[in-house]
C-alpha cells in the first residue's frame, strides 16, 4: 500500500500521519510484560495551579479508559457542577468552505470555554441534509491549538463523538491532536447492526466491551513504539 501522500485514491485524514516504525530495532517499552507501567487512565475536568493543593484540585473524573462507552458518553451530555458541556457540531454549508467551517467552529469553542464550559463535545453526529460534515481529526486539531493560542486548554477538555474514529490510529490521531476522549459511535452501531442480522452471535454489550478491549491494546502498542507510557504524556 503506498504512502497516503503517493497515493492514487481518496484516503482518510488520519493515513498522512501514519508512520511505519520499521527502522525501529526494539520497542523501549514492551506493553506486555511491562503493563504495570503502561496507562490509559484520563482525567476530565479543570486543570488547577500544580504548585498550590486545593479541594478543587480534587474535581476531576477519572476514565479507565479514554474510548467511551455509550453509557459513559452520555454521562457528559448533562451539566454537573464543575463539568458544563457545550456541543459544537461539525457540520457546514457548502458554500462556507472548509477553511472558514474550521475557523467558525474554534471560535464557538473559545466562546464556550469563556462562558465556563468545562467539556467541549465535538460531534458529527446527525447531519443535517444538504450539510457536510467537517473531518473530526482536522477539527479537533484546529480546536486544541487555538484555545492553546488564547491560553484556555486548561479550562477546558475536548471529548470527540465521531462516525470517523474505527481503528487504533484514529483514536492514537485524535489523542495526539488534544482529545481527551473519544466516542465511536459508528463503530457501536455497526456491532449492533452486525448482531441485529445475526451476522455477529455475541451479547451486543459484550462486543462492544471486547472492541474498546481491542483498541486499548492498540494504543498500548503505539504508546510503547514511542517510549511512552501513558497516554496523558501522548496526547
Amino acid at each position: 500500500t503506498p504512502m497516503a501522500v503517493l497515493s492514487t485514491r481518496v484516503r482518510s485524514v488520519s493515513d498522512y500521519f501514519r508512520q511505519k516504525f520499521a527502522q525501529v530495532t526494539n520497542p523501549p517499552i514492551d506493553p506486555l510484560r511491562e503493563a504495570i507501567v503502561m496507562s490509559l487512565e484520563t482525567c476530565v475536568g479543570v486543570e488547577q495551579n500544580v504548585f498550590e493543593e486545593t479541594p478543587e484540585h480534587a474535581k476531576r473524573i477519572i476514565l479507565a479508559t479514554p474510548v467511551l462507552t455509550p453509557a459513559k458518553f452520555s454521562c457528559f451530555s448533562s451539566d454537573k457542577d464543575g463539568f458544563e458541556h457545550a456541543l459544537i457540531s461539525l457540520q457546514y454549508k457548502e458554500e462556507t468552505g472548509l477553511r472558514q467551517a474550521i475557523v467558525d467552529v474554534c471560535q464557538q469553542a473559545e466562546e464556550a470555554v469563556r462562558q465556563g464550559k468545562v467539556v467541549l463535545v465535538l460531534s458529527d453526529k446527525d447531519i443535517e441534509p444538504g450539510l457536510l460534515p467537517l473531518n473530526a481529526f482536522m477539527a479537533t486539531g484546529a480546536v486544541h491549538h487555538h484555545l492553546v493560542e488564547k491560553g484556555l486548554r486548561c479550562d477546558s477538555n475536548i471529548i470527540v463523538e465521531s462516525g470517523f474514529a474505527r481503528d487504533p490510529h484514529h483514536f492514537a490521531v485524535l489523542f495526539g491532536f488534544g482529545a481527551t476522549a473519544v466516542f465511536p459511535y459508528l463503530a457501536y452501531q455497526v456491532m449492533s447492526d452486525l448482531i441485529s442480522t445475526g451476522e455477529m452471535l455475541m451479547d451486543p454489550i459484550e462486543a462492544k466491551n471486547n472492541y474498546r478491549r481491542g483498541i486499548g491494546k492498540g494504543l498500548l502498542k503505539i504508546l510503547s513504539k514511542m517510549g511512552i507510557s501513558t497516554i496523558a504524556s501522548y496526547r
